[in-house]
């Protein structure tokens, strides 16, 4: 129940509309990418955004993968950032490379083109064989981050599949359609 009120100064018209939600709760949904196209992207509410960082060149695409690239001195080479509106968490995200690696995570607010250092990173030294998936799960999170940390050039991230399930959001329970009105005399 609501109590509307607004007044309202002038010659109409006036539109009235009325909607009401509700926290989406703990209905999640999974949206899974095998083919990349471009290096930014969006895969339902999931945003994804690769970055040089410290790797030896810019984020590429290749054979339907984002390649990221390898930092010759150990430390944070081309990174993705995955994200999902306020409203949402990612609570679990999977990777596959076709070339074996070294990755890791990193949750935090979204680094952007700001390299994260890798100390900052929950696992840094994962070892990925080729053609193998990567799961982190029990998240409950805005951002994550993956890393190439390999150091040469048969040890990049090439990025051929992702899989990312978040939860939350807001689902409309009622509209009203606009309704017009005009001013009248009294």
């Amino acid at each position: 129940v609501m109590d509307l009120v607004t007044t309202v100064d002038g010659a109409g018209p006036y539109y009235a509309v009325y909607s009401h939600t509700v926290d989406g709760g703990d209905g999640s949904t999974t949206k899974t990418i095998s083919s990349f196209s471009a290096t930014s992207g969006t895969i339902g509410d999931v945003t994804y955004t690769a970055y040089k960082g410290g790797g030896t060149s810019n984020p590429q695409v290749n054979s339907n993968a984002i390649r990221l690239y390898q930092n010759a001195d150990g430390n944070t080479g081309g990174y993705i950032v995955l994200s999902v509106p306020e409203e949402y968490k990612i609570t679990s995200a999977t990777i596959k490379s076709t070339m074996a690696t070294t990755t890791g995570y990193y949750i935090a607010s979204n680094p952007g083109s700001s390299t994260p250092a890798k100390a900052n990173f929950v696992v840094s030294n994962k070892s990925l064989s080729a053609n193998t998936e990567y799961t982190v799960s029990g998240l409950s999170t805005q951002y994550i981050t993956f890393a190439c940390f390999g150091t040469s050039t048969s040890s990049r991230l090439y990025l051929s599949y992702l899989s990312v399930t978040y939860s939350g959001g807001q689902t409309v329970y009622y509209t009203t359609n606009p309704q017009c009105t005009t001013q009248t005399s009294v």
